[in-house]
C-alpha cells in the first residue's frame, strides 16, 4: 500500500469515485429481477433482462476500448459514469413497459461495460504503469466497499418488501 498516493487530489477522486460508483454499477442487475415482476413481467423476463444486461456490458467493454483510442479514456470514463447515472435517473423511474426496460437494461449495461474497462486503463495512464497493481489494488479495495453493502441492502430492502407485502394477503386455507 502506498499511503503517498492519498496526498494526490486525483487518486483521492477515483478512490472516492469507485467506492460510490460502484452503488450504480450494480445495483441494476440485482434488481431486475424484482423490479421485472413489479411491472408485471415473469421471472423469467427478469432473467432475461439480467442475460441482456451482461451481454450489452460485453459489448460496451469491447466498445469502449475502440472509443477510447480516439477520445482518450479518462473522457470515455467519465462519460460512462455521467451516462448510467442519467439512465438510472431519466428512464428507469418511467420504466413500466418491457421496450423502456430494455432500453434502460441495453443503456446501464453497455455504460457499466465502458466504465468496469476504462478504470484500469484511466489509473495506468494517470499513475503509470510501473505503480499499476498497486494503485488499482487499492481502489479495487474501495470497490469492495460498494460490493458488500449494494447487495446487503438489497437483500434487505427485499426482505422487508416480502415482509410488507405478506401482511397485506389474507391468509388461504391450505388443503
Amino acid at each position: 500500500m502506498q499511503r503517498s498516493l492519498f496526498r494526490r487530489s486525483t487518486f483521492v477522486l477515483l478512490f472516492l469515485g469507485g467506492a460510490i460508483g460502484i452503488f450504480s454499477i450494480y445495483v441494476p442487475p440485482y434488481c431486475m429481477p424484482t423490479f421485472a415482476e413489479s411491472i408485471g413481467l415473469s421471472s423469467s423476463t427478469g432473467a432475461g433482462l439480467v442475460a441482456g444486461f451482461n451481454a450489452s456490458s460485453a459489448v460496451g467493454r469491447i466498445a469502449s476500448g475502440f472509443i477510447s483510442d480516439k477520445v482518450g479514456s479518462l473522457n470515455v470514463l467519465i462519460t460512462s459514469l455521467a451516462l448510467l447515472g442519467t439512465s438510472m435517473f431519466v428512464i428507469w423511474p418511467f420504466a413500466s413497459t418491457l421496450g423502456v426496460t430494455i432500453l434502460f437494461v441495453l443503456i446501464s449495461g453497455f455504460t457499466v461495460g465502458g466504465i468496469v474497462s476504462m478504470f484500469p486503463t484511466v489509473v495506468g495512464h494517470l499513475f503509470g504503469s510501473a505503480n499499476m497493481s498497486v494503485t488499482m489494488g487499492m481502489i479495487l479495495t474501495s470497490w469492495s466497499f460498494g460490493y458488500t453493502f449494494v447487495s446487503s441492502l438489497i437483500t434487505l430492502k427485499h426482505q422487508l418488501t416480502l415482509t410488507v407485502s405478506s401482511r397485506d394477503r389474507p391468509l388461504q386455507a391450505t388443503s
